[in-house]
Parts: structure tokens; sequence; C-alpha cells
């Protein structure tokens, strides 16, 4: 088991309780899981907020590290998320079966 999958199935990070949920939209007519949309857009705010950019004005660091489960400053935080992301990517290519 890999750790993306260990907190898929024990943390009580509401992205991982988000995305155990299932919930998907329509994206350019392509249906995707609702927190891949997210972690594309997570993933330039906390690019932009490492370079000292708030990426717009309701935007908490604080809480979008929690909504991931992750600790640390901007660089940190940055360097996790990325390999949060690349996990997810890795787990979504293993467990969902795509459609055409």
């Amino acid at each position: 088991m890999t750790d993306f999958e260990h907190n898929l199935k024990y943390s009580d990070a509401r992205f991982y309780i988000h995305l155990a949920e299932g919930d998907t939209i329509i994206l350019n007519g392509t249906l995707v899981l609702s927190e891949e949309y997210r972690l594309a857009i997570c993933r330039r705010d906390f690019n932009l907020y490492a370079v000292g950019m708030k990426p717009y004005g309701g935007w908490s660091f604080n809480a979008a590290k929690k909504y991931y489960g992750l600790t640390g400053n901007a660089e940190v935080v940055k360097k996790k998320f990325q390999k949060l992301y690349e996990d997810f990517k890795e787990w979504k290519e293993e467990n969902l079966i795509r459609t055409k």
C-alpha cells in the first residue's frame, strides 16, 4: 500500500474524504473527479504563494494546508503538494478506468 492509498483510507484531511466520495464534474466535455480539478487549481495557488504572491483575495495558506493535510512553510508545502499531485496522478492511472 502506497502512502497515498494509506492516506486515502485513513487520513482525516478533507481532500481524502472528498476524493473517497468520488464526486465528479464535467470539464470541457470530460468527466473528471472534482478533487482532481481542485488539485490543479491549488497547484497553481501553492506555486504562486511560494514566490510571494497571494493567488486571490480570499485565499488562505493555512486553510489550504489543512484541507490537504500538509504542514510546513511555503517552500516545504510546495514540495509536499507536488508529491501529492504526482501520487494522485499515479493512483488515478492505476485505479480508475478510462472511458472514451
